[in-house]
């Protein structure tokens, strides 16, 4: 019998000519502006989620640009 996921790994992988600075995610579906002064930082690339729904990742780089994408997890049980 399968053990269900209580929790869910997801891997984040960034890379930018310039450098990438700062690597941020949020619950729900957020934009660039939230990430000035909000999200938690993603520390060693990897972010534990443990409820089903959609998050933001948030990747800024050297240069002050920002690209936002978000994740839906829906097998957690």
């Amino acid at each position: 019998e399968a053990i269900p996921n209580s929790f869910y790994d997801i891997k984040i992988t960034a890379s930018d000519n310039v450098g990438v600075t700062t690597t941020k995610y949020a619950k729900g579906e957020q934009t660039k502006e939230y990430f000035e002064t909000n999200g938690i930082n993603v520390e060693n690339n990897q972010i534990r989620v443990t409820e089903n729904g959609i998050y933001t990742v948030c990747v800024g780089d050297k240069a002050g640009n920002k690209t936002v994408k978000t994740i839906e997890i829906t097998n957690i049980q």
